[in-house]
This record gives C-alpha cells, sequence and structure tokens, in this order.
C-alpha cells in the first residue's frame, strides 16, 4: 500500500510543483440539483496541452464577455456550450456566442454532465435569489444531441460520474495539490467524470436502444417544463442545438437516421412556437472539428443556421 501511495504521490507532487497556477482539468462540481463550476473564481485548466483560462461570478457562471452595450445575454448549457477550449493562451478568437450574440454581455451557466433539468433547476434558483432576474434579459439554452438526449431520460443523475461535491469544489479549488489529490482519490474508487474510452460505436448502440417514441415522449416533458420556467419573462429567448459527435466523421450504417432524427427534434422545438430564434448548428468540415478528446467540438468549428419553420 505505501508503495502504491508513493508511485501516485510523487507524480501528483511533480505535476503540482510544474503547474502551481493551473488545474489538470476544469473543476466542477453537482450540488444535487444542478452541476456548477466554482464561484468568483479566476483561474486556468488544461485542455490537453492548452491552457484554458476561467473567470466566474458569484453564483457560478462563466464570464464569456465584459463588454456590451446590447441586452445581457444569460446562457444554460453543458460541456459544448460552455467551451471547453476556448479561450487558448495567447489566442482571440470569439467564442462561438459572442460571434452569435455581438457586443453584448454573455454569462454561461454551463458545465460538463449538466443536462436539462439541471439547467432547469439552476434557472429555478437564479429567479428565487432575485425576483425578475430573467425579465430585462436574453436567454440562450443549449441542447447538446450528442448527451442531453439521454439526460433527460428518468435513469440520469450526475452525481453518478462526477466525484465532487460543492463543499469539495471550495475546498479543493484553493490549492491545485488538494485537487489533484481528490481526482486521484476519485480514480481509486473508480469515479472520474466520464469514459474516456466511450466509442462511437458504444452510443450509437445506445441511442437505438431508444425507441423514437420515447425520445419524442421525452423532449415534450422537457418542453412542458420549459413552458412553466421564468425564463419566459425573458425579453427573448433562444435556443441551440448541437449535432452529436458520435455521428460525426463515421461510417456508420444509421447515420443518415439519426441526423433525421436530430434535425426532426429540433422541429418539434420550432412548431412548440415559445422560442424567438432556434439555431441548429453543424460542423463546418466532414473531418477534423472535434477536440482532443473526440466529445466536443472545437470552438469556432459549428456553421449556425437560424430555422424559421420546417417542411
Amino acid at each position: 500500500m505505501i508503495i502504491i501511495l508513493v508511485m501516485i504521490l510523487k507524480p501528483l507532487s511533480l505535476f503540482a510543483n510544474e503547474n502551481k497556477n493551473c488545474f489538470s482539468y476544469i473543476p466542477y462540481a453537482f450540488n444535487s440539483l444542478y452541476v456548477t463550476l466554482p464561484t468568483n473564481k479566476d483561474i486556468c485548466y488544461y485542455y490537453d496541452t492548452k491552457k484554458i483560462k476561467l473567470k466566474t461570478n458569484t453564483n457560478g457562471g462563466r464570464i464569456i464577455s465584459s463588454k456590451g452595450s446590447g441586452t445581457e445575454i444569460i446562457a444554460f448549457g453543458e460541456s459544448q456550450l460552455l467551451g471547453l477550449d476556448w479561450p487558448q493562451n495567447k489566442n482571440n478568437d470569439p467564442h462561438d456566442l459572442e460571434i452569435l450574440f455581438p457586443e453584448q454581455k454573455i454569462t454561461a451557466y454551463a458545465a460538463p454532465n449538466n443536462g436539462p433539468y439541471e439547467w432547469l433547476r439552476k434557472i429555478d434558483i437564479l429567479e428565487k435569489n432575485n425576483t425578475n432576474y430573467f425579465q430585462d434579459k436574453e436567454i440562450v439554452l443549449g441542447f447538446n444531441y450528442g448527451t442531453d438526449i439521454f439526460r433527460i431520460r428518468n435513469n440520469w443523475n450526475p452525481g453518478i460520474v462526477i466525484p465532487f461535491n460543492e463543499n469539495d469544489l471550495k475546498y479543493i479549488t484553493k490549492s491545485i495539490f488538494l485537487y489533484e489529490l481528490f481526482i486521484i482519490k476519485a480514480r481509486l474508487f473508480g469515479k472520474f467524470f466520464q469514459k474516456n474510452t466511450l466509442k462511437s460505436s458504444e452510443v450509437i448502440s445506445e441511442y437505438l436502444s431508444i425507441s423514437r417514441v420515447d425520445n419524442i415522449q421525452n423532449i415534450q416533458i422537457l418542453l412542458k417544463m420549459i413552458k412553466q420556467s421564468p425564463i419566459l419573462k425573458s425579453k427573448k429567448l433562444s435556443i441551440i442545438f448541437y449535432p452529436p459527435w458520435w455521428n460525426y466523421d463515421t461510417s456508420s450504417i444509421h447515420s443518415e437516421r439519426i441526423t433525421k432524427d436530430f434535425q426532426y427534434i429540433s422541429c418539434i422545438f420550432i412548431k412548440e412556437d415559445i422560442f424567438n430564434e432556434v439555431l441548429v448548428s453543424s460542423p463546418k468540415r466532414r473531418t477534423g472539428s472535434l477536440t482532443y478528446d473526440g466529445r466536443h467540438y472545437i470552438n469556432s468549428e459549428l456553421n449556425y443556421l437560424k430555422k424559421a419553420r420546417c417542411d
């Protein structure tokens, strides 16, 4: 046991010494209601070999743009909307949300594994703490078809894949060494965010095991909850649909069906007529548009099409 601990702690100590200012991965936690980033932090983390800056407000929202004269944008979603690979060190490329909504302040309440029901709970908390919080703002929702189609099922529980709670997060973000120590503890107990070895074929098989009827019913339930949400008080309500990473650059015989499903679900949202704007994204290239982990589209590698109707 002592030998094992030495083998674990020695490289950990080396990492902490060599990377005194950056975490090995973006810190986040599940508080039993929603997934959150650390609050009031100005830190950096590694995404592959790139240093990524992260600045958050008192509610755990990522500050994407603090400048702008237009109406403030508040966005909700998971890691694709968040943009894990943005901004890279010494790289001034804008965030996709900045391109879509120029000259506006933008804050994103988004984190890995933060599904639609999680961000709906976050919305309720923000409204509870500040009545009419959304009244003078524009709201953007992100729906990642590659992950959220599974996260709107009854069996979804972020706590299964996220090793930290909110108290852990406050404690471990004070020290990179502590953070890495908690990561190793989580790995020893077989719990580290998500599977790194997840293959497209495995996800496609899981997706095909769910009937279209079930997917549509789950979407209808989600839409019913959105209709009851305080975000309907906002000046403008938009939603962005992200395509599934596991249907990108694949030779699967089911690729066409999955693409049609993705388009069909976006049309359900359009026909509900509760959104002022529905944006459907697609990769700019047939290959090379995914980040190093193969599960996210690179910032600036998606086209966004405004859909006003479905034929």
